[in-house]
Order: C-alpha cells, then structure tokens, then sequence
C-alpha cells in the first residue's frame, strides 16, 4: 500500500491531521510494512508516555519491536527509579 499526499494547498493544522492519518494507516497494517515506525512517531507526536494517548502507541510500538520505543520505556523506568532513591534533580 502507497501513501501519496499533496500538501502544498493544505493549512499546518490540515498537514497535522493528514500525517496523524497516515501513521493510522500504516499502523493498521501491523505488524507488516514498517508500522512499528508509525506507531512509534505517531506516540511521540501525541505526548509520549505522559499522555495516555502517546502511551498507547507507544506501547505498540514496543510490542512490535521498535527499539526506540523500548528506549523510552527504559529512560522512563530509570528516571523513576532515580526519583524515588533520591537521585532525581529537578531542574
């Protein structure tokens, strides 16, 4: 499946809600065709693992074994970890 867009004649919000599209798109293909990708971009893009949305896909990402979604998980754990032994600055 081919994704083609012309986004020359749309406004930035339109070019958001196309690409958030697109990433549904080929996150529905999962787990074929680079999905993974998607699912990890579209989690990022939606707030990361703070937003309940971001986490989601995020989540799917990982599932589908995407490494930098792993690594956001790993980050996650060790930032709370740190936290809650003391280590964690706050900036």
């Amino acid at each position: 499946m081919e994704f083609s867009i012309d986004i020359k004649d749309m406004s930035k919000k339109e070019r958001k809600a196309e690409a958030q599209q697109c990433w549904k798109q080929s996150i529905a293909l999962a787990p074929f065709d680079g999905s993974d990708e998607a699912a990890y971009h579209l989690g990022m893009y939606l707030g990361g693992l703070w937003h309940p949305s971001g986490k989601k896909y995020l989540e799917l990402a990982a599932q589908l074994g995407n490494e930098d979604a792993r690594k956001e998980f790993k980050s996650q754990v060790n930032i709370l970890e740190s936290y809650f032994d003391g280590e964690y600055e706050e900036r």
